[in-house]
């Protein structure tokens, strides 16, 4: 629709086998670019959560010793209800 009616109203400009190519690289650019920049951070994202999963995990592993099961707690008793002395 953009294209067509800028063909009709600069038709007294400029020919319109000078105008369509414009038009034509105009909408390439247009949709392409952003989808390039979307698809370059998507994929950048998608590093940066992997690292930071991996990363949480590594802390994870080291708050948590070996034989020490899940659930029940690491710390001085304050997370459970008791005082700290």
């Amino acid at each position: 629709m953009f294209e067509g009616l800028m063909v009709l109203l600069l038709r007294p400009y400029i020919d319109s086998t000078d105008l369509v190519p414009a038009l034509i690289v105009y909408r390439l650019v247009y949709y392409l670019v952003p989808l390039g920049i979307g698809k370059h951070r998507q994929v950048d994202g998608a590093g940066d959560v992997v690292q930071r999963e991996l990363g949480r995990r590594a802390g994870v592993d080291q708050v948590i010793k070996p034989g020490q099961g899940r659930g029940q707690g690491v710390g001085d008793g304050r997370d459970r209800g008791h005082r700290a002395r």
